[in-house]
């Protein structure tokens, strides 16, 4: 995320009034909370589904039948602007009272937040028999329940079904390892003599700049070559120092990781498949576009991608474009880097999204119970029915395994890995980013790429550090 400072937040309270208590609002009418008249208010800050939220609320006050407890949801555009706020409002008395976002917001900043406290029977014990792993290795550390979770994602493969039918005739799936991928993509490409040089591309991958989830993609790579973001006691980047022994032979996984993504878009390999003329650069959704018209036969994402395609391929519709059948629109697991059909587990990085009470809350008791009372299995599997995200609990995971579309998902839910950093990813990914340029560029070589990234993390995080000890002294 990148911090747009007070400039944002101050044309935000410019631009309405104030709306009614209890309803839905903009982060433009924040105000603050308080008892002054005996009736506690708090606030809930969300970057989506803000009714269902308002509902909920309500029912949480109703099971009490209190009548001097208030709620009120604020409504964000989307994570960036809510981070944003918070930055400015967290510390302050006008702040939230309960937070939906992203575990691994919640896990760096557990300083920031009120744990679950005073229950016997809410501890993390109980939390680990309820949720699934990334849950539990994001929202519970130092044997602290610091949030709970609503849902649980994780990227998937979908894939023109027309296009895996006709060019692989072996099996009616795209491969489950990156190797039987590779094979795919060699398969599924066709060339022509256009500027792009494809006629068909398998897939979007091997760049960032204009790839949808290009970073998540080579996130999950790295994680399923045993490379991490930083060393475990949080001290430095090291994914350009990770070495080992592989089939015999020492290598640098994380060079080998990174090389493995790229290679899509480099000509010098068979599976090359990608490049700056398939899809335009930083544009949104571009490779989706790509897909639905039949130019792309697999590309990235999370479980509500399938309604975005959906959507994406109506306005295409509209304006008189070709796109591929709705029902050629397929989703596979991710692909992995050992085969799942002789190794314990399929390694998956989640998104866990979670509601957490702030320290600054001035009703931590009252929050917290909303939060207990969001998890009850009748209000997830109503978040489920309104998000499609999977569930984060594991004795309903099942039942929903059967619903199209979503039945992968689920299953990846269930071993999918919460894994984070002492920093923001989007600041991991912008450095990646230059680097993989320089990388495709060939100005660098693929290590040379990832010690220029190491590097400036490394810079910024001690940057940051120092900074934070001047503050405190």
């Amino acid at each position: 995320m990148k911090i747009k400072g007070l400039v944002l937040a101050m044309a935000l309270l410019l631009l309405v009034g104030c709306t009614p208590k209890e309803e839905v609002v903009d982060p433009a009418v924040i105000e603050a909370g308080g008892s002054s008249d005996g009736i506690a208010r708090l606030q809930i800050w969300t970057t989506e589904q803000p009714e269902f939220f308002t509902a909920l609320a309500r029912q949480y006050v109703a099971s009490l039948g209190a009548t001097n407890l208030r709620f009120k949801v604020v409504s964000f555009t989307d994570r960036d602007e809510l981070e944003t706020f918070l930055a400015d409002y967290l510390p302050t008395e006008n702040g939230p009272d309960v937070i939906y976002i992203d575990g691994d917001w919640v896990a760096r900043n557990t300083h920031k937040l009120m744990p679950a406290e005073g229950d016997e029977s809410f501890n993390p014990v109980n939390f680990r028999n309820t949720f699934v792993q990334s849950a539990q290795q994001l929202l519970v550390r130092d044997e602290k329940i610091w949030g709970v979770p609503l849902g649980v994602d994780s990227l998937g493969l979908f894939y023109n079904d027309a296009h895996i039918q006709d060019r692989l005739p072996s099996r009616n799936l795209p491969g489950q390892t990156w190797e039987e991928f590779q094979t795919d993509v060699i398969a599924l490409t066709k060339t022509d003599n256009s500027f792009s040089r494809f006629a068909f591309a398998a897939a979007a991958l091997g760049r960032l700049d204009n790839v949808t989830y290009g970073f998540e993609i080579l996130e999950n790579i790295f994680l399923q070559s045993g490379v991490s973001f930083f060393t475990a006691d949080g001290t430095e980047i090291n994914f350009d120092k990770i070495q080992g022994s592989r089939n015999g032979r020492s290598e640098n996984f994380g060079e080998e990781a990174l090389d493995f993504f790229t290679s899509f878009a480099d000509d010098r390999f068979r599976h090359y498949t990608w490049n700056e003329f398939v899809a335009p650069a930083n544009q949104s959704w571009a490779d989706y576009t790509e897909f639905l018209k039949g130019n792309v036969s697999m590309v990235f994402g999370y479980t509500r991608d399938f309604a975005r395609l959906k959507a994406m391929r109506a306005e295409l519709q509209q304006k008189r474009q070709t796109v591929i059948p709705e029902g050629d629109i397929r989703v596979s697991f991710l692909p992995q880097m050992q085969d799942p059909r002789t190794t314990p587990t399929r390694q998956v990085v989640a998104k866990v999204h979670s509601l957490v009470v702030p320290q600054t809350s001035e009703f931590p008791e009252a929050a917290w119970g909303f939060l207990k009372f969001a998890i009850n299995k009748d209000n997830l599997q109503t978040w489920h029915e309104k998000t499609q995200l999977p569930t984060p609990r594991v004795d309903m995971l099942t039942d929903q395994e059967a619903t199209p579309y979503i039945g992968v998902f689920v299953r990846q839910a269930k071993f999918a890995e919460g894994v984070t950093s002492p920093i923001d990813k989007s600041l991991i990914a912008e450095a990646l980013a230059a680097s993989v340029e320089n990388v495709q560029s060939r100005k660098w070589s693929v290590l040379q790429g990832l010690q220029r990234a190491a590097l400036t993390l490394n810079t910024y995080w001690r940057n940051w550090q120092i900074k934070q000890r001047e503050i405190t002294n």
